[in-house]
């Protein structure tokens, strides 16, 4: 991991190319909007020092040339996290899931449900409806 642009967009080297990810089923705060730099520093500690694992869907690249990915992490014990799940569950962002895209539709619903639930992150935070 080279790069946490925000809470839903990274850069990764790869096979000696840098390339722009964007977080398949989440949305995050941009740049000065509410609780925008606490989303991105939240995912800078989830993936410093990770390998970070990428899994294609059905959509390859986005209009600005990222990269559309879900990735994974380590959790410690040898198996790995879907990197969006725990982004929303500590309400560092939205759920914006859209189709094809949809595979974790249901745990990612899940997770931002329990964020929202418990006020956690921008949940707690921000005026949202």
């Amino acid at each position: 991991m080279d790069k946490v642009v925000n809470a839903s967009q990274l850069t990764v080297t790869a096979a000696g190319q840098t390339l722009n990810v964007s977080l398949l089923g989440i949305a995050a705060p941009t740049t000065g909007a509410c609780f925008s730099a606490e989303s991105t520093a939240a995912l800078q500690k989830l993936v410093e020092g990770q390998t970070i694992w990428l899994e294609r869907e059905a959509t390859d690249t986005l209009p600005d040339g990222s990269l559309a990915r879900d990735a994974w992490i380590s959790d410690g014990a040898g198996g790995r996290v879907l990197l969006a799940a725990q982004v929303l569950e500590s309400g560092n962002a939205a759920p914006n899931i859209a189709g094809p895209d949809s595979r974790y539709e249901a745990w990612l619903l899940a997770s931002s449900a329990l964020a929202r639930t418990n006020g956690a992150g921008l949940w707690g935070a921000c005026q949202i409806a």
